[in-house]
């Protein structure tokens, strides 16, 4: 007859966790030295029963068994490794015990799109399984009634590659958003390395959100999803977004259209104070030689624009947003700003905009612009640039402008691009700076 300690110790220690009575428990440890020393009664008996009051001796001692279960689960309940589970749980404690929590970096605080949202789901936080994911849930859908989380203004998502460090990689980014966007103090939220998920949630309600400012970086978006992105702020500040630094799954990159773009951040003209987009080698317009602005316009209509939009899984933008027309010199709040050249000169002269027969850079800048970063611009490479240039510094330098700083003029500023072959020893993959003091600190 097989007998219980003839069986692996990961055995008994798992039939051991099917004993909820702590009798039983106790009968079976007094069978043998074997199982007493499996069932560790001593133990068993420290973490039975725990007694809170107010006094801070109580406090004390039930804090440092909280910390001590946390640190070795099975003390609270006999189970397999709970590592996720716990490093949320900690995040959670902390938060709940930091009120003026400013600023917050976290992975995706679940296991990819819960469908939570979805209009056929009951909304019932108890049944969502993590505890980081839980918190943010509750508090963003009550976020002033909740006693902290009230003064988080910066979120950053981890993007997890998973090991492997030469691609781009697919993350829930408007999941993640929807956990946070209500929140009363909420400003800013980026990422790195990111590449959209279809099976992640889709755009959120418009103008729904309180983020107002977005970096993110070393990516590879279609135009269409940052669009959904900018759709869902109630008020636009600050939008960065670059490509570069990894190659992309399966080598087809998400092409990025400058005009449905502009049509897209045109709403926040008044109110945009920091814009700075590096895609200009998802352009494949500006690759010619010769780049023929007066007919932008219309080659940006065959790609990426009004044709296409219906066919976006993240959801149609709205059908006021092909209407427009308009410039950079609209965009008053503007102070800094990053372009590539071929952008900033289409931009400058107008999106749906009749082309006038003569072009003044100077004229068509934002009129409270104090910084200017021009990607991509080599002197030489082009007359029309370089007349335009010049008129630029000369109107800098006589002190009637703003503008107090020109970066990409005297030495060109390269545009970011894919990793053509990131098994490369010398590729110039993107890596995350860790900022964390180490444990040994």
């Amino acid at each position: 007859m097989a007998l219980l300690t003839d069986l692996p110790i990961e055995i008994q220690h798992r039939v051991l966790s099917f004993l909820h009575s702590h009798r039983d428990v106790a009968a079976l440890s007094i069978q043998c030295r074997s199982l007493h020393a499996l069932c560790d009664m001593p133990m068993r008996k420290k973490y039975r029963r725990l007694r809170i009051d107010s006094k801070d001796r109580s406090l004390n001692k039930a804090f440092a068994m909280l910390m001590e279960i946390l640190k070795r689960p099975r003390l609270g309940r006999p189970t397999g490794s709970r590592g996720v589970y716990i490093s949320q749980a900690l995040t959670a404690l902390f938060i709940s015990v930091s009120p003026g929590l400013e600023s917050l970096a976290t992975p995706p605080p679940f296991f990819n799109y819960t469908g939570f949202y979805l209009p056929e789901q009951s909304h019932d936080f108890e049944s969502v399984t993590y505890p980081l994911e839980r918190l943010l849930r509750q508090v963003n859908s009550m976020p002033n009634d909740m006693p902290f989380l009230q003064n988080l203004r910066d979120v950053y998502v981890i993007n997890r590659d998973c090991d492997e460090e030469r691609y781009y990689t697919s993350m829930d980014f408007m999941g993640v958003m929807q956990l946070i966007h209500r929140l009363p103090s909420i400003e800013m939220i980026g990422t790195d390395i990111l590449e959209e998920d279809e099976n992640g949630a889709a755009r959120l309600e418009f103008r729904s959100s309180n983020i107002s400012r977005f970096a993110i970086h070393h990516s590879s978006l279609d135009t269409y999803y940052l669009a959904n992105v900018v759709y869902s702020c109630k008020v636009l500040k600050e939008f960065q977004y670059s490509i570069g630094g990894r190659d992309v799954p399966g080598g087809s990159y998400s092409k990025f259209n400058p005009k449905t773009f502009f049509f897209t951040i045109l709403p926040h003209r008044e109110t945009l104070q920091i814009l700075d987009v590096d895609a200009e080698c998802h352009i494949s317009e500006f690759s010619w030689e010769v780049v023929e602005y007066e007919e932008l316009d219309e080659r940006f209509e065959e790609w990426g624009g009004r044709r296409d939009a219906e066919h976006v899984w993240t959801g149609t933008p709205p059908e006021s947003l092909w209407g427009q027309s308009g410039s950079l010199r609209e965009f008053r709040a503007l102070k800094r700003l990053s372009l590539g050249i071929h952008i900033l000169m289409y931009y400058a002269q107008g999106v749906n905009l009749a082309k006038k027969e003569s072009f003044s850079l100077v004229d068509c800048l934002p009129p409270n612009l104090e910084y200017l970063l021009i990607r991509g611009y080599e002197k030489g490479a082009s007359e029309m640039h370089d007349a335009q240039i010049d008129s630029l510094v000369a109107w800098k330098d006589s002190g009637l402008s703003t503008l107090t700083e020109i970066q990409g003029i005297t030495e060109c500023i390269p545009h970011a691009e894919d990793v053509d072959d990131p098994d490369d020893e010398d590729a110039p993959l993107w890596e995350r700076e860790e900022e964390w003091s180490s444990d040994s600190d």
